[in-house]
């Protein structure tokens, strides 16, 4: 019974935890971050873990409300500049045009080659790593 005790009370502690984590990145961003991931990892000497996953944006830059930009490097997160601020609203616009111009060229597509009829209803599941200027991953064919 005080093992469960126990278990439940590090389990809580961490709930609270991942709130607190939660709700200071929400309110200390601009504008907010809120799809963080968070996940509650138990370790083998019961204690816990958690485990924060910030998936990319598209609706950044994003500003810490101490008016700076920050960047994520390798190792560290360091100010951001001018510069790379303005390289992080590019690389969302570039997204956006990608993404408009795939749209289009298969609506065109489907149009003209398929022969569709219209009206009719496209839907189409996309990753949005598909448009992701800063990975390149080579094609090999064999």
């Amino acid at each position: 019974m005080k093992d469960l005790r126990l278990r439940l009370t590090a389990l809580m502690s961490t709930l609270i935890q991942k709130l607190k984590y939660k709700q200071c990145v929400e309110a200390n961003t601009d504008p907010s971050i809120t799809n963080i991931l968070y996940k509650n990892i138990s370790l083998a000497n019961g204690r816990h873990v958690i485990h924060i996953r910030v998936p990319r944006s598209w609706n950044g830059p994003h500003m810490v409300k101490n008016y700076k930009f920050m960047l994520r490097t390798a190792s560290a997160k360091i100010p951001a500049g001018t510069s790379d601020i303005r390289r992080m609203i590019n690389v969302r616009d570039q997204f956006l045009e990608q993404y408009n111009r795939f749209r289009v060229q298969r609506i065109e597509k489907t149009l003209n080659v398929y022969k569709q009829v219209t009206p009719f209803v496209l839907i189409h599941f996309l990753p949005t790593s598909a448009f992701n200027i800063e990975s390149n991953y080579p094609i090999i064919q064999k």
